[in-house]
């Protein structure tokens, strides 16, 4: 196929993907999480547009509080640049676009990697770019959740560092760092389960350390490329630990229901504390059963006993699930019904029965396969006592992290190239049996059927998203106001913060004063001199003192560790930032700029200029020799 009409086909299918979403460019989404994510994007914007600043801090959300830090934060992914070019609404819109295209795009490069033809590695690429996972997440507001877009990417960088020139892992380590940018704390943690996984198959199949050296490689460069955000945000994790407790199973009725449940819209999920936008993993149907014949091949039975062999683990599993399920029914509340070795046992007996049945699979699929297993150990939770979850919890970042059926996009991914993988081996055996069959047309028709049902899932899910209008008239001076939670943007359009507010970041905050008749600076002791704000940006406050004995001085926003003030010493007083200064006429200057910023801007810089130093190597050195 030629590549102009595989690309015109990617980008065809993205378009049509999120369509409705473009029809008012302007307006701003209305599901919660989107008014959250809006108006982080649109701080960081005014920061950078209005008053050329670095997104550090955020006065416009609960009184003051980090915002490149911010594990949520998008201000650092290379889309805010389409943000900054086309304003909050239509750059998030565009942003959407283009990461599901990069889903497209990578998928299809990876699927050709692993040496499937053209239209195989479409429905590979369309199984997987249309992906419930990305059609629910997002269309809810968990735009953080789109660096899942770039792990084909990632592995494709591995598989090309691993198959010939290292330096394609500094690509995939350019994907991981994208993902920190982009925030969340959940796509960079689940990439590095899933290249973890797929490096050490890779390294036990082939018996040398070279994949987990590559994998390795693209770890480095990752943490060095996004270290001017990598770093703050460790900081502030470190400074400010959020805890959580995780209680949530899926049995497997809920992993089919994940798969094969044509649910498009939010609802809450019977048995369940989150709604169904955090368990949907739908995938084309079509591709679903080529996945399963590329999986499970099955092999000539010469005898009864050979086909007994084959299937028997299978079907004990399946008879062992069924049986359970009728007895003591579905939902979460089953996990603290069963004893833990009971649950152990089943789910142990279920991961020996699957690897036995796939054990057939072409072997490149077969490293896969963990992949498989993996994702969907963890997307059980607590269901499996000591399964994957239990033990990923135990391990450093990972701890803190909820809702373990977010992982099921690590499934998706070998899922989807297995699809691929059945196409081929479909298409092969129909030419070998009936050489007359039109493989061409068949091919063609596989791709057109899971495009269409991928974006007949997909586009609903964006017909009511973007639909709210907000006109605003600024205030000439920043103040604080009670505001409302679910219009922070508003807020910031209107260059007013919101106190009525949400962030699950744990934020120290004070009693701040609000309305547009408060100063904004005031001395604790009015009778010790006057205070006057003569100059304000989101990270920068200039004050002018006249002070007749050392005073403290109020700033109506939140404290935090990271201010510095020039000649004054800067305070906690009660969750709100203030300054200690001497007597006398002066100008203090408070300014937000993290150390940690400086050594991650620096580490960062360096690492891509080295990184592209490497990468055009070979380009200079040709043109050099000429």
């Amino acid at each position: 196929m030629k590549r102009w009409l595989t690309a015109l086909l990617l980008v065809a299918v993205a378009a049509a993907l999120v369509a409705p979403a473009f029809r008012w460019p302007a307006r701003w989404g209305d599901p919660y999480d989107w008014r959250y994510f809006q108006a982080s994007e649109e701080a960081a914007r005014v920061s950078v547009a209005d008053y050329h600043q670095a997104p550090l801090w955020n006065p416009y959300m609960c009184g003051g509080e980090v915002l490149l830090a911010n594990p949520q934060s998008t201000a650092a992914s290379p889309t805010f640049l389409l943000t900054l070019a086309f304003g909050t609404p239509l750059g998030l819109k565009l942003a959407v676009f283009v990461l599901l295209l990069a889903a497209l795009h990578g998928m299809y490069l990876l699927a050709r990697r692993y040496a499937l033809s053209p239209t195989g590695a479409l429905v590979s690429a369309v199984a997987y770019g249309t992906c419930g996972w990305f059609a629910m997440h997002l269309s809810s507001g968990h735009i953080n959740f789109a660096g899942a877009a770039l792990y084909p990417y990632l592995i494709y960088g591995y598989r090309r560092g691993l198959d010939g020139d290292w330096r394609w892992a500094l690509f995939g380590g350019a994907s991981v760092a994208a993902m920190i940018g982009l925030g969340g704390t959940y796509t960079a943690p689940m990439g590095a389960v899933l290249l973890g996984t797929i490096a050490l198959a890779d390294a036990v199949a082939e018996r040398r350390a070279r994949p987990l050296a590559i994998a390795l490689v693209v770890g480095v460069s990752a943490a060095a490329l996004a270290a001017v955000r990598l770093l703050p945000v460790l900081e502030f994790a470190h400074d400010h630990p959020r805890h959580v407790a995780e209680n949530d199973s899926n049995d497997a009725f809920d992993l089919l229901r994940a798969f094969f449940a044509w649910r498009n819209t939010l609802a809450p999920t019977s048995g369940h504390a989150y709604w169904w936008h955090e368990y949907c993993c739908h995938l084309p149907y079509l591709a679903l059963e080529l996945a399963a014949i590329a999986l499970v091949r099955v092999r000539p039975a010469r005898r009864p006993r050979d086909l007994l062999r084959d299937w028997l683990p299978a079907i004990v599993a399946v008879a062992w699930t069924m049986i359970d399920l009728a007895i003591i029914g579905t939902g979460a509340h089953r996990a603290t019904i069963l004893r833990a070795w009971y649950r152990d046992a089943y789910h142990f007996f279920c991961l020996a029965a699957a690897l036995w049945t796939v054990r057939g699979a072409p072997p490149p699929l077969r490293r896969l396969v963990p992949v498989i297993v993996v994702a969907i150990g963890i997307a059980v939770g607590n269901a499996w006592p000591h399964g994957p979850w239990w033990l990923l919890r135990h391990l450093p970042l990972y701890a803190d992290l909820r809702v373990p059926s977010r992982y099921l996009v690590l499934a998706a991914l070998p899922i989807a190239l297995a699809a691929g993988f059945g196409l081929d081996y479909l298409l092969g055996t129909l030419a070998r049996r009936f050489p007359s069959l039109p493989r061409a047309r068949l091919a063609i028709a596989a791709v057109a059927i899971a495009a269409v049902e991928g974006i007949a899932f997909a586009m609903p899910t964006w017909i009511n998203v973007f639909t709210i209008d907000a006109p605003a008239r600024p205030y000439r001076s920043f103040h604080q106001e009670d505001g409302d939670i679910r219009a922070m943007f508003v807020g910031i359009l209107e260059n007013r913060g919101t106190l009525h507010c949400d962030e699950e970041a744990p934020l120290q905050r004070g009693e701040l004063d609000r309305g547009d008749n408060v100063e904004q600076v005031r001395l604790v002791d009015p009778a010790a001199g006057t205070a006057r704000q003569t100059r304000w940006t989101p990270n920068a406050i200039e004050i002018a003192l006249d002070l007749s004995r050392p005073a403290d001085v109020l700033v109506n926003q939140n404290w935090n560790e990271h201010w510095r003030a020039d000649g004054a010493e800067v305070k906690d007083v009660a969750g709100r930032l203030a300054v200690h200064a001497d007597a006398g006429r002066r100008a203090v200057v408070l300014r937000y700029r993290p150390r940690s910023f400086v050594v991650g801007a620096w580490v960062s810089a360096v690492a891509a200029a080295l990184a592209l130093l490497v990468a055009f190597a070979p380009v200079l050195r040709r043109r050099y020799n000429r």
